[in-house]
Formats: C-alpha cells, sequence, structure tokens
C-alpha cells in the first residue's frame, strides 16, 4: 500500500464523473473515502485502487439521511484522523418539462443534490477545521448560470449549490478552507440513460476530464484559491 499525507471524501463515488474522481485523487496519494448509494458499485472501485496500491475505503451513504453523512464523516476520522479534501459530487436529475415534475421528482431533485451538499459539508467542517489547507469541491453545473428548458428542479438545485458555495468560501477563508465549484456542460456518464431529449454522448465531455479539473483545485498550494472552474464541450452546449 502507499502512504498518504491527504484524506478525500468523494460522494456519488460510485459511477461516472464521482468514479473518476475518486480514481483521480487515489493515484494522485490521496487517501479515498468513497460514498455511494448503491454499495456494491463503490466496493467494486475500493478494490480495484487497493489493487494498484492506492489507499481507499468504502461506505453506503445516502447525503440526504444525516445519519448516513455523520457515519461516512466518523469513519474518515477513525481511520485517518483528517480530511483534508470532500468532494460533494453525489447528485440526480430528472429533465422534464415543469408540469411534468412531480413532487417526489422535486423532493428527491432537491434533497439529494442541494440538501446533501449542505449536509455533507456542515458535517465534514469540523474534522477539517483541524487541519488548514483543506478544500471542498461542490458539483455544480452549468445548468446554475444558463436556462436550458426542462431543467428547472435540477437547474434550481445547481444555482442553489453555486450561493451556497459563495457564501460559505467567505465563512470558513479564515480558517484556512478553500471552496470550489465546478460547473460542467454536458458529462458523458449513465445520468442520461432514460433522459428525454436526443442526447450524443460523442459531444460530451469525458468524465475522467471532469475529474482533472478538480484534482486541478485542490492540488493548488494552499496560498492559492480556485474559487470556480466552467468546462465545457468544445463543440458548446448540446
Amino acid at each position: 500500500m502507499t502512504t498518504s499525507t491527504r484524506t478525500a471524501i468523494v460522494t456519488g463515488a460510485g459511477r461516472g464523473i464521482g468514479c473518476e474522481i475518486a480514481r483521480v485523487l487515489a493515484r494522485r496519494g490521496f487517501a479515498v473515502v468513497a460514498a455511494a448509494r448503491t454499495e456494491t458499485e463503490v466496493e467494486a472501485l475500493c478494490r480495484d485502487l487497493r489493487g494498484e496500491g492506492c489507499l481507499a475505503l468504502h461506505l453506503r451513504c445516502d447525503v440526504r439521511r444525516p445519519e448516513d453523512v455523520r457515519a461516512l464523516v466518523a469513519l474518515c476520522e477513525r481511520e485517518h484522523g483528517r480530511l483534508d479534501v470532500l468532494v460533494n459530487n453525489a447528485g440526480v436529475g430528472r429533465f422534464l418539462p415543469l408540469t411534468e415534475t412531480t413532487d417526489d421528482i422535486w423532493r428527491e431533485t432537491v434533497e439529494t443534490n442541494l440538501t446533501g451538499t449542505f449536509l455533507c459539508t456542515r458535517e465534514a467542517l469540523p474534522l477539517m477545521e483541524r487541519t488548514p489547507g483543506g478544500v471542498i469541491v461542490n458539483m455544480a453545473s452549468i445548468a446554475a448560470v444558463r436556462g436550458f428548458a426542462n431543467f428547472a428542479a435540477y437547474s434550481a438545485c445547481k444555482a442553489g449549490i453555486l450561493g451556497f458555495s459563495r457564501s460559505l468560501r467567505e465563512e470558513v477563508r479564515k480558517r484556512g478552507i478553500r471552496v470550489t465549484v465546478i460547473m460542467p456542460g454536458a458529462t458523458e456518464s449513465t445520468f442520461w440513460k432514460g433522459q428525454q431529449g436526443d442526447w450524443d454522448p460523442r459531444r460530451m465531455i469525458p468524465a475522467r476530464e471532469v475529474a482533472e479539473a478538480v484534482a486541478l483545485a485542490v492540488c493548488q498550494p494552499p496560498s492559492t484559491s480556485t474559487d470556480e472552474i466552467v468546462i465545457m464541450p468544445s463543440g458548446g452546449p448540446l
């Protein structure tokens, strides 16, 4: 096993962007704690990473549930005694006209994307404050700043994450913690399966490239803050 002096929690790490973020950070020497609602996915990810000599733990975690989030941070504290990077990546989205957006769809979208980011950040901050120089990465979307038809619930949450992050950044700056928001355009992943619309994965950003942008932000020296990153398909919005 490799050794690491920096630890990262990555939520929504079972597939897509989150899985690639966990891989990229682990291969850069971070001890990764990978979380997702589907335990078999993060279990397989961590098994692969440990096979490469990386430090990786997993936990089933539904970021909508405060008790799950507390257990996730407690695992990191128990095993590593510190937390340097928190990546709030867990998210869901259904792209529907507003009149077809049910109460349950709205509630799941808000509770996963926005409330989950709040819960994970609130629980992680006391542990992060022990080691100044940490970074919180909140995964938003280009939909936070640009309107798209049928994205109302998703866009509302991602815009909320952007506002939350901007306020949080000023709150924790003096504690030696930086906050980065990643706003990707359409990214190739299983996220698009079953969505209404004509989505061409060949025109999307590879998930690995978004993960590399996250790594760039968290590997900056403590004197530098990468506040916001917009990463788009070279051909423009889909």
